[in-house]
């Protein structure tokens, strides 16, 4: 049993931050010292308001997933997948590599704090890649 089966919450989350170069999404329900945090990796799919009030995490139905793929236009690949967000009644819905879902006491005021450990080797093998590649190219003018 996975994540998706079983987190349930009523505490109210926000859009907190996101990372864009690395696709990375962070839904916080903040409390003094006492945060929840939902840490989406790899994010390539997003249909959410920007609060939540409770959330149940589910996997979607045939026809949501057939919808999903429709509107996002990606089959998802290996740890890609859709997340639903069932929130007072409502579905929505994040496409992403995974969820990493963590308690931490950081104040409301700290920057988004993505660390190594949410990264995947893939992603930091593209991005040093990339910039070889670029760096390399700057040079050879």
């Amino acid at each position: 049993m996975d994540k998706t089966d079983t987190f349930h919450t009523s505490r109210v989350f926000s859009i907190w931050d996101t990372l864009v170069t690395s696709n990375q999404l962070l839904l916080r329900s903040y409390a003094d010292r006492d945060n929840l945090d939902l840490i989406f990796n790899g994010v390539f799919y997003l249909e959410l308001p920007f609060d939540l009030k409770g959330i149940r995490l589910a996997k979607p139905n045939a026809a949501e997933l057939k919808r999903l793929q429709k509107r996002s236009q990606r089959n998802p690949q290996g740890s890609e997948q859709f997340y639903v967000l069932v929130s007072q009644g409502r579905r929505y819905y994040v496409g992403a590599k995974s969820l990493v879902i963590e308690h931490n006491s950081q104040s409301s005021v700290d920057p988004f704090f993505f660390t190594a450990k949410y990264l995947y080797e893939s992603q930091q093998e593209d991005f040093y890649r990339a910039n070889v590649d670029r760096s390399e190219e700057y040079l050879s003018r």
